[in-house]
């Protein structure tokens, strides 16, 4: 009876061969939704608006110099002396034509 009891344990049992199986049966579906979810991944990414964003700290004054408010130090660097030659500089970094407008925005 103790090898009866034990013959039914193991039929109860989840084999590593049957879950071998069912990949291998189905691997053309698991590789199908695999590739469709990487190609749809793929083209959603190049879809997508480029967006860059960038962060700096400066150095503003040094000590016997007059200290600047911040809107005045972004109106400094907003200002089209200060724009022109850095977007001159790096505009043949960017498909799109820059101007000052959109690089104040």
């Amino acid at each position: 009876m103790n090898n009866m009891n034990n013959k039914e344990y193991y039929e109860d049992e989840v084999n590593l061969r049957d879950y071998v199986e069912v990949i291998l049966k189905y691997k053309w579906l698991i590789i199908g939704i695999f590739v469709m979810a990487l190609v749809i991944a793929g083209i959603a990414t190049f879809m997508m608006p480029k967006t860059y964003k960038s962060e700096a700290t400066i150095e503003i004054a040094q000590v016997n110099e007059p200290i600047y408010t911040l809107p005045e130090v972004e109106h400094l660097i907003l200002s089209d002396k200060v724009l022109k030659p850095v977007i001159e500089k790096f505009s043949s970094d960017f498909k799109d034509s820059i101007t000052l407008k959109s690089f104040r925005e």
